[in-house]
């Protein structure tokens, strides 16, 4: 490996370091735009918000106990603090996320100047802004999440040594990443394994193993106080739903769209494993090497700049420092924890910089602006037409994903919103499969289907009415969504040929959204 003095070019960088500022701020303010346009959350990740995160805010600002075992509080609390500035959970989420990919803009600008040079960081930080714009008005974790990831390294890399200080603010920023999401905790185990394995500051393995245990102690004084509440709270520290979304990944044939009951025989990574291990093992290899990789660069890089990417990485390889090999391998981590569950690109957003750091790392490489020379008047690298050129045609791209997203915002969940409240008391409930109607409707929402594996393809239409009745519910829901999950409620999509007891009193053709009310009639 390179000695770390060779890291990076020295350039005068104010020019750059206004150009990041300035591209970060318009940035905050398109997406604050976008935003206005966004009035109800998606049918798809949006659906955590209405149906754990709301509740939870609500818990956390009336004094409730925390429920939700998915992910700890922090994303909760901060909505919670947020909320009043908006005008609501939702606008506050908003806000959260288009805060989110600015600073998440300026963080890898300044983490890849550290280590590389301005003109790779500030390529790669316009290209990621711009490719994540169509996450930076959703009401979710994903950005958040990705920020706060990217910050302990932020610390880890500022100066070529390490020392005591940036150790300790590492690892209470990790800390505070894992408050939010807990799969942030491949940032921990690979600046640990940085620490320790690959010696970024070239000191004495005594003081590397002081080092790492400031940066470990930090890190678990930050996340303690979350410890002893889910201990006492769910019987385990480390109490959550992670590995029942793991073991629906591998068992369930829906994937992890669903998690596991609890009646499932997992309580580890071990159990999930030892179950079927060749199973696990092979689609854990298929999805690493293969799946996951091919819809990164779909979704992640898009055309052209996958055109780039793989010479880039080739490049870099060959050109590894200590601090740059670091780097690549506390998001290999990160990148070979998510294999254990289905691909989602929005589990990924925190390792876009890396893949957009491939590109620039090649059209930035001393060979090729080399080759390609400077443009006449401007004084410039012929490679920033290049940046340039693949940064228009990312924005179109990003442009019609962010229309596409606003276009199917289900306005219509308010006209049905409206109906349900006409006939019904507060104490009715909702039996559906998205939390949305329950949320705007002012109503419970239940959906208590089984997810079993075994009795997953055999419950019909109905399990699903028998199950609306044992919850009390007096609304049931039907969309072509419960029918692409489960076919066999195909006869709720016909409101001519259902049971006497089913009366349609609302319905939405392009979505084929009907609402049944469940009253008493004699067969």
């Amino acid at each position: 490996m390179q000695n770390n003095q060779s890291d990076k070019i020295v350039y005068n960088t104010s020019g750059y370091d206004i150009a990041a500022i300035i591209f970060c701020i318009a940035t905050l303010i398109i997406a604050l735009m976008i935003g206005q346009s966004h009035h109800i959350g998606n049918m798809s990740v949006e659906t955590d918000f209405y149906g754990a995160y709301v509740k939870e805010v609500h818990n956390i600002l009336e004094g409730r106990p925390y429920t939700y075992q998915h992910n700890p509080p922090g994303y909760m609390l901060l909505v919670a603090a947020v909320s009043f500035l908006t005008t609501d959970f939702f606008n506050a989420a908003k806000l959260i996320s288009a805060f989110a990919v600015a600073l998440f803009g300026g963080a890898i600008y300044m983490l890849f100047k550290s280590i590389f040079d301005s003109r790779i960081a500030l390529s790669t930080a316009i290209l990621s802004m711009i490719s994540l714009l169509p996450h930076s008005f959703i009401a979710s974790t994903d950005l958040l999440g990705a920020l706060l990831t990217i910050i302990p390294l932020l610390f880890f890399f500022l100066t070529p040594r390490i020392s005591a200080k940036t150790c300790i603010a590492a690892g209470i920023t990790a800390g505070i990443a894992y408050w939010v999401r807990y799969n942030t905790v491949f940032v921990f185990i690979g600046i640990l394994f940085s620490l320790i394995c690959i010696n970024t500051g070239n000191v004495t393995f005594r003081e590397r193993l002081r080092m790492a245990v400031l940066f470990i102690v930090a890190w678990t004084v930050t996340i303690s106080p979350w410890l002893v509440i889910n201990w006492k709270t769910n019987g385990s520290p480390f109490a959550g739903t992670a590995i029942l979304q793991i073991a629906s990944h591998f068992y369930h044939p829906a994937g992890d769209l669903f998690t596991m009951e609890r009646g499932f025989p997992f309580d580890s990574l071990f159990d999930v494993i030892w179950h079927d291990p060749i199973l696990v093992l092979k689609t854990y290899i298929m999805d690493i090497l293969y799946l996951n990789p091919k819809q990164l660069i779909r979704s992640g890089l898009r055309y052209p700049a996958y055109l780039f990417a793989g010479a880039g990485l080739l490049l870099l390889l060959t050109e590894l420092s200590k601090r740059k090999f670091a780097l690549l391998a506390i998001y290999l981590f990160g990148y070979l924890l998510l294999g254990l569950v289905g691909f989602y690109f929005r589990y990924y957003l925190f390792i876009v910089p890396i893949l957009f750091l491939f590109v620039t790392f090649f059209v930035f490489h001393r060979h090729i602006t080399t080759a390609l020379g400077r443009l006449p008047f401007f004084n410039r690298s012929v490679s920033w037409v290049i940046v340039a050129m693949i940064a228009v045609l990312i924005c179109k791209s990003s442009y019609h994903q962010i229309q596409k997203i606003i276009h199917s915002d289900p306005t219509y969940i308010f006209e049905l919103a409206d109906v349900i409240r006409e006939r019904s008391s507060p104490d009715d409930k909702i039996f559906a499969f998205k939390p949305h109607y329950g949320y705007y409707a002012g109503l419970e929402s239940s959906f208590p289907m089984s997810h079993k594996p075994e009795d997953y393809n055999s419950e019909n239409a109905e399990d699903y009415i028998s199950k609306a009745r044992e919850i009390g519910a007096k609304f049931i829901i039907y969309s072509d969504k419960e029918g692409s999950l489960w076919p066999s409620l195909e006869s709720l999509a016909d409101p001519g040929d259902v049971r006497k007891d089913l009366d349609l009193i609302y319905s939405h053709k392009p979505t084929n959204t009907l609402v049944y009310e469940l009253i008493e009639r004699p067969e």
